[in-house]
């Protein structure tokens, strides 16, 4: 048994080399949205800055 490991140790590891593959399709940018062909892009619908009015300080006489 021992044997049968050592041998299979020996095997060098075929990893294969990035210039061996063959071509991936090109990878994205993260920003670029996916599109499949009967997709429309997605538009996302503006957000308006919420405006709180401003902080308006109890008068003296309206604190409990």
């Amino acid at each position: 048994m021992k044997n049968k490991i050592k041998n299979q140790i020996k095997e060098p590891l075929t990893i294969p080399h990035p210039d061996n593959q063959p071509e991936l399709e090109p990878i994205l940018d993260p920003k670029t949205p996916i599109l499949y062909p009967d997709e429309k892009p997605i538009e996302k619908p503006k957000e308006e800055p919420v405006q709180d009015p401003p902080y308006q300080f109890p008068k003296p006489s309206e604190l409990p």
